[in-house]
């Protein structure tokens, strides 16, 4: 969401998936599968194999889930070691796989990232973490279990990016063709790391499809979108959390569940090594660490193969999300931000409340807005024109101090009303969260929202003053306001409905024009919230952006502002009066006014003032 997963469509896009990997095999003949139900080793967390030792040809065992919660061995034989094939200083181990399932589904599939695979004498030689770019096959590439170690006590080497696409040197692209398990664009496409299945849930029809391509896109997570249950927020048995075993990592769970299911490749004193790769690359994080029962895996000849798994109870807190893997703490998980709402939809007669649980800052923005849909479409139940109203409320702490805003506004739209309606508080939220000012903390967003299935919208038909009891007479560009100065102006607005869907709605604004201004001019703009100009409310803080300078120099004037914006069912009228003739120094006078109305209002007129004695 800006924000780091959900980005409002527009001149100034705001603000989650796609990676790099590769593998291949020395021995001419296939490599048999190992025997159902063979054991994973005994140690959690066994030594591993220095990558100086990997030679092709060397043999091992890997343990994943294909279906359920309990680890299938698959073989690994490796074919050579790509020298800084993940980074500068960090290698991957080629390998080529085998096993009924690995066969089944075509080759190694996305969600088996973290697979352990050890050697004869039981140690780890790693995880299995990257495939070839191209269409599936067997050929995987492993990240080297003496490098994701080095996790548990956290090197201080700065933080290294890794490749999206990693290139086979022509010694290794002959091994791979040889073994017959990749073609010779798969060779020539290269590696790249296998993307997560991301389970999302809450959204039904084409709003689960516009927020997994915006998930696609983003750069957060490099993930494989599919439609899942929502996680439980109850405790799970840290015990479920074992080497071949299912792992998941969620960004938030409730309604809302945005998960990565992977698998967990080792298990040190309370310590979880999960995926062989970064899930959202955060570095220092807080997410959920979550058990996971696999469905099934599906087979996909186009983009490959995936795991389907529903999402289980909260094991443990992500805490580290590294180059190299992920590490979680297993017990409690973090202390979430809770987005609650009550969403009603007055053609269904439906009302629901609900809630999803939001584990870090960067994310509450674009979660809650798709909570907000995600409720919408479960009481509404429609894409298509409407009006809606919605309020909303964000507590949170910053300098030491807590903070309240809250805003309400409407929404129309003629084609989908309920994705409308979730943008002004994505980029309120992500404002709060983008300011330079201070450091944020959310604490809690309560949001309450209603939809009706008839557009609805008054648009600016006529602007009258007062001239007398009783007594109105039509203004416009060619016939001016007239006042007295020091005396007071009343003009009405009138504001016609859409296809005459309720009466027109009459809105007065009274001005005081001030002493002195008599044969001075101004101009009175009267502009529908709905229709008003607004510059990026980004601009608030970052001149730069924007090419000007910036009044707000405070977290307390960000409130501020945003207190102000004006909203869509809003009547803005504005007075400018010039300066007072004759006399040097005198600046123009300005007084804006603002009307409710109760749906929103759109138009706009521009009216010359003309100041008499």
């Amino acid at each position: 969401m800006g924000s780091a997963l959900l980005h409002r469509p527009g001149p100034r896009a705001r603000r989650a998936v796609v990676a790099a990997a590769v593998a291949a095999l020395l021995a001419l003949g296939l490599l048999a599968a190992p025997a159902a139900g063979q054991a994973a080793p005994a140690d959690p967390c066994p030594a591993a194999v220095p990558v100086s030792q990997v030679r092709a040809g060397l043999t091992g065992t890997g343990y994943t889930v294909s279906s359920g919660a309990t680890p299938d061995p698959f073989t690994a034989q490796v074919i050579g070691v790509l020298n800084d094939g993940i980074a500068p200083g960090l290698d991957m181990i080629i390998v080529e796989t085998d096993s009924p399932a690995i066969r089944a589904a075509g080759g190694i599939w996305f969600g088996m990232s973290g697979s352990p695979v050890y050697t004869g004498d039981g140690r780890l030689l790693g995880a299995v973490a990257y495939g070839l770019s191209g269409a599936p096959s067997r050929i995987g590439g492993i990240t080297p279990a003496e490098e994701m170690r080095k996790l548990l006590s956290l090197p201080s080497a700065a933080q290294r990016n890794p490749r999206a696409r990693v290139q086979l040197s022509t010694a290794l692209k002959d091994r791979v063709l040889k073994t017959g398990a990749a073609s010779t664009a798969q060779v020539q496409a290269g590696m790249r790391q296998l993307p997560l299945p991301l389970g999302i849930s809450g959204l039904a029809g084409p709003h689960y499809d516009k927020i997994a391509q915006a998930m696609a896109r983003s750069k957060r997570v490099t993930a494989m979108p599919f439609r899942a249950s929502a996680a439980p927020a109850a405790a799970a048995s840290p015990a479920e959390i074992t080497p071949g075993g299912n792992f998941a990592a969620a960004l938030s769970y409730g309604d809302v569940t945005f998960a990565g299911v992977g698998t967990t490749t080792a298990v040190c004193d309370g310590r979880a090594l999960a995926f062989g790769h970064p899930f959202t690359f955060g570095g220092k994080v807080a997410l959920s660490a979550h058990t996971a029962d696999a469905l099934y895996v599906q087979p996909d000849n186009l983009f490959g193969p995936f795991k389907v798994a529903n999402l289980g109870g909260i094991a443990g807190t992500l805490d580290q999300d590294r180059l190299a893997a992920i590490r979680a703490r297993l017990g409690a998980g973090p202390v979430p931000i809770p987005v609650s709402s009550t969403v009603s939809g007055a053609g269904t007669g439906l009302t629901r409340t609900g809630t999803t649980q939001v584990n870090m800052d960067i994310d509450l923005p674009s979660i809650a807005a798709i909570h907000l849909l995600s409720n919408l479409d479960r009481t509404f139940q429609k894409i298509g024109e409407g009006t809606s109203a919605v309020r909303w409320t964000v507590t949170g702490r910053t300098g030491g101090r807590t903070f309240t805003l809250t805003r309400p506004n409407r929404f129309a739209s003629q084609f989908d009303i309920s994705f409308v309606s979730i943008f002004e508080m994505l980029d309120f939220l992500s404002v709060l969260q983008a300011q330079p000012f201070q450091e944020v903390h959310f604490s809690k967003v309560t949001i309450t929202a209603s939809a009706d299935e008839l557009y609805r919208r008054y648009r600016i038909e006529k602007v009258f003053q007062k001239t007398g009891a009783n007594r109105f007479v039509e203004v416009s560009s060619r016939r001016p306001v007239r006042a007295r100065a020091g005396a007071s102006v009343l003009v009405r607005v009138r504001l016609a409905p859409y296809k005459q869907r309720g009466a027109p709605l009459n809105l007065d604004v009274a001005f005081r024009i001030p002493k002195g201004r008599a044969g001075s001019g101004g101009t009175l703009e009267v502009v529908g919230g709905a229709s008003a100009f607004s510059e990026d409310i980004f601009c608030l803080f970052d001149p730069d952006a924007c090419g000007g300078e910036s009044g707000v120099k405070s977290f307390t004037q960000v409130l501020q502002a945003l207190s102000r914006q004006p909203r869509n069912n809003q009547l803005i009228a504005t007075m400018t009066i010039g300066p007072a003739p004759g006399k040097p120094g005198s600046r123009p006078a300005v007084t804006r006014k603002a009307r409710t109305a109760t749906q929103i209002v759109t138009g706009q007129r521009s009216i010359p003032v003309v100041v008499t004695r």
